[in-house]
């Protein structure tokens, strides 16, 4: 009967010792799959924070750049119109004086 103990507690103590480094083998294995997720949560944290200044980035030039760009191409575009009005006039100055001096030239 001793040796019929024996064996049972050597094969109890084994079998614990087996189970206990399972135990730490899962434990590990637990360890580095939640390190793996911390850092993919790290990454995915970076990548809305650039989302985020990409689209408030966006905001700022639709919010402040754009209405100042409308604003220059509107008086731009009146600058030219009133340039091309005055141009408008020089050239049928031109025009009206080339005419007049069509007669002389022609005697040549």
């Amino acid at each position: 009967i001793t040796g019929m103990m024996d064996e049972a507690i050597t094969g109890y103590e084994l079998e614990t010792v087996r189970c206990e480094e399972v135990e730490f083998k899962q434990l590990n294995m637990l360890r580095e799959s939640q390190w793996n997720i911390d850092g993919a949560s790290a990454k995915a944290a970076a990548a809305r924070k650039a989302a985020l200044d990409a689209s408030s980035a966006g905001s700022n030039i639709e919010g402040i750049k754009l209405p100042f760009l409308d604003k220059e191409l509107f008086e731009t575009i009146d600058k030219c119109k009133g340039q091309l009005s005055v141009l408008e006039v020089q050239l049928a100055s031109v025009t009206s004086d080339m005419n007049a001096l069509k007669p002389l030239f022609s005697t040549f």
